[in-house]
């Protein structure tokens, strides 16, 4: 699954004129990539996200995706909070997505169970979310967005409100399952250490509307890489050093 962005400009309207979002931005993504988005805030992480899935279809210049079979491609889409209804259960909160698409059968349950042992918590299938600690919810929320099996994973900074250890499980997780099933995903993030963990690439956006700033090709070559291997290598911390030094400093407002 391959996306191309060419040439865009994007702009809005607020109370005080027109704002430019990006001008003339470029970028590819090949297919099974993981690319970290990172930036100063209002650069456009989100809105890039959003420009991607078809959400926001106000632009200029062209936007493809292109599946490798041909098919429509399609996306999940997973946000900071995790936006569980408080009155259904885990496995009912899960399946949202799939009874959208009325993907539901007799075989759903099971498979909801698999991911959920696969992620710790096969015995929270029937609770619903009041009895869930954040890191549970994030793991019920991340697992809703993967059971949809899309193309594209759209994730906007989905770790970051949660503990450092069950971050640097999730960040395993996702890895793990991105490139088990060769999927191609986005995250958005501001933590250098996550974006080189589970990086094969770390895009740096300017402020805008500038678009891309750095293009970094995190290349660890290790044999079953994951965030704790990767943060154990020594090029990490070069990695660390030339990221840090390459994100624009924030405006002051």
């Amino acid at each position: 699954m391959k996306i191309e962005l060419i040439d865009i400009n994007k702009s809005f309207t607020d109370s005080k004129g027109k704002v430019d979002v990006f001008k003339s931005l470029n970028l590819s993504i090949g297919s099974g990539e993981f690319v970290a988005i990172m930036g100063p805030n209002g650069c456009g992480k989100t809105t890039l996200l959003n420009l991607i899935n078809g959400l926001d279809r106000e632009y200029e210049g062209k936007i493809k995706v292109q599946h490798i079979n041909g098919n429509k491609p399609d996306f999940s889409y997973m946000m900071q909070k995790d936006l569980l209804l408080p009155w259904r259960t885990v496995f009912d909160n899960i399946i949202i997505g799939l009874e959208i698409q009325g993907k539901v059968t007799s075989h759903t349950r099971g498979y909801v169970i698999q991911y959920l042992k696969r992620f710790g918590i096969h015995n929270l299938i029937d609770s619903y979310p009041a009895k869930l600690s954040g890191g549970e919810r994030q793991k019920v929320a991340l697992i809703r967005t993967l059971i949809i099996e899309s193309d594209i994973l759209l994730l906007d900074e989905p770790f970051s409100s949660i503990d450092y250890n069950t971050r640097l499980e999730l960040q395993a997780k996702i890895y793990s399952l991105v490139k088990e099933k060769n999927k191609t995903a986005l995250l958005i993030t501001h933590d250098i250490d996550e974006a080189i963990a589970v990086g094969d690439r770390v895009v740096i956006l300017n402020h805008k509307p500038y678009g891309t700033l750095k293009d970094f090709h995190i290349d660890l070559n290790i044999e079953n890489r994951n965030p704790l291997t990767a943060r154990q290598h020594p090029k990490f911390a070069s990695y660390y050093s030339d990221i840090w030094k390459s994100l624009p400093k924030q405006k002051e407002q």
